[in-house]
């Protein structure tokens, strides 16, 4: 059961859920006439953000968050209304939708009210069978584990994620989202580090942190990688577990079509154009559950 008692002192929209509803709203509506108008109505400031439709939705709903007129929990629920009327849609394109946006608010402690307010969830949603299941996985005891995965089951990070700084904001947001089915501490991103990586040699430190403590690396390749000093450092400790067949470990992420020197034309990538940080994380999850 889910109980739906009072409104959160918290009015600001957390970052992950921004991430769900414009992966979902965007893909729903479609079309920049609606969401402009749907937008435009509830009174989002500044004229309609450029970009494809779930780009929109998410630097709008941004805006709202920084805009100290606006009451963003407050406009979230409203933006919500029309979507999450069961009576409105029963398409499994909308079972789905309404099914992340339930959990992604109830990660953050809230739920959706009909009467259109975003509440405090007092309770646990219990999900159906048929919910897909957060891709957390159970920490295997030693004996269970095969000799050879004991070494890696030991390693320090599940997810590192190697990025020149001019996609820092993507990364970002892509980082929030894979902190909702890993334990933060469990991702390398530079930023949640910055204390422990303030230190001399920096370059041997960080290249074994990537090359003896991840179990998948996520590489985000791109013009600006190919350029990059510090992406360089760590590209040579990912391209050493290429050339010692450990590509399960590594995965690679397209953010433009650049080519990048020590990669070809045979190799698999996720295509990251035009995808929101949500759909990105789930994706990287994922790879992460296969290489288990």
């Amino acid at each position: 059961m889910l109980t739906l008692p009072s409104e959160p002192l918290d009015r600001k929209i957390p970052r992950p859920v921004i991430y769900t509803v414009a992966e979902v709203l965007g893909s729903w509506y479609y079309s920049h006439t609606k969401l402009n108008v749907l937008f435009g109505q509830l009174g989002a400031p500044g004229d309609p953000p450029d970009g494809n439709c779930i780009t929109k939705c998410q630097n709008w709903l941004f805006r709202v968050n920084d805009d100290p007129a606006m009451d963003p929990i407050g406009f979230l629920g409203e933006l919500l209304m029309e979507f999450m009327s069961k009576d409105l849609h029963g398409t499994p394109q909308w079972s789905d939708g309404y099914e992340k946006l339930t959990k992604a608010l109830s990660k953050q402690g809230l739920a959706y009210d009909p009467s259109g307010k975003i509440v405090i969830a007092s309770a646990t949603v219990i999900a159906p069978a048929s919910t897909p299941v957060q891709v957390r996985m159970p920490t295997p005891t030693p004996a269970s584990i095969p000799p050879a995965q004991q070494e890696a089951s030991q390693k320090r990070f599940d997810v590192a994620l190697s990025f020149p700084g001019e996609h820092r904001l993507l990364i970002s947001g892509i980082a929030d989202c894979l902190a909702e089915n890993f334990a933060r501490e469990r991702i390398l991103y530079d930023r949640w580090y910055e204390h422990e990586l303030a230190r001399p040699n920096l370059d041997v430190y960080l290249q074994r942190l990537y090359h003896e403590e991840s179990k998948l690396i996520v590489v985000f390749l791109c013009a600006a990688y190919e350029s990059k000093e510090w992406c360089g450092l760590e590209w040579r400790a990912i391209r050493d577990l290429i050339k010692r067949r450990k590509a399960d470990e590594i995965m690679f992420v397209r953010l433009d079509n650049a080519p990048v020197e020590g990669t070809f034309s045979i190799d698999g990538y996720l295509d990251a154009q035009n995808r929101a940080p949500a759909e990105i994380a789930a994706s990287i999850a994922k790879r992460f559950q296969l290489r288990l």
